[in-house]
């Protein structure tokens, strides 16, 4: 079966209020890992890069690494149940295209900040 036709059949089955619950739950739990994540192992253990941007070249995903990827497919995959609801993913890539190409402008401006 397609994953259209499985996000559909998820609204179809437990309603459209039920998945949207679920979407905000599923959001949550990916913001609860990472913040774990970074609190606990920092932003290298996390990425698998070094401060400096080099790919770690042993690195291996640990039992929180292993978290935030199932939270982070359990994510993805609300986040696509959403757009069959609401009937919106030609508009979710309009913007997408948009931030992207203004991404893609911070990038190469030497002067653009994006710090935390």
């Amino acid at each position: 079966m397609k994953k259209k036709q499985l996000y559909i059949d998820a609204i179809h089955k437990w309603g459209p209020k039920s998945q949207i619950y679920m979407a905000i739950e599923e959001m949550a739990e990916l913001t609860h890992v990472l913040a774990k994540k970074l609190r606990k192992g920092g932003l290298c253990a996390l990425t698998g890069f070094t401060p400096d941007g080099e790919v770690y070249q042993d690195w291996k995903p640990d039992n929180l690494d292993m978290s935030f990827l199932d939270e982070m497919a359990d994510g993805e995959i609300m986040l696509e149940t959403l757009c069959e609801l609401y009937h919106c993913r030609r508009h979710i890539n309009k913007f997408k295209k948009k931030k992207l190409l203004y991404l893609q402008k911070l990038l190469e401006n030497d002067h653009a900040t994006h710090t935390y």
